[in-house]
């Protein structure tokens, strides 16, 4: 990849953090807008 990169000079990478709530406030709220998880709730009828 550092080769694909280096080879491209219109080509400019940026590397970011993969995680950063101070970055954006709204990571915070996330989990409590969130629904919990819900199981898959398929009925099977048996006829």
């Amino acid at each position: 990849m550092r080769r694909y990169i280096a080879d491209r000079d219109w080509l400019t990478v940026v590397l970011l953090p993969p995680y950063a709530p101070d970055l954006n406030p709204v990571e915070g709220i996330w989990s409590v807008l969130r629904p919990p998880a819900v199981p898959d709730l398929e009925v099977h009828r048996i006829p």
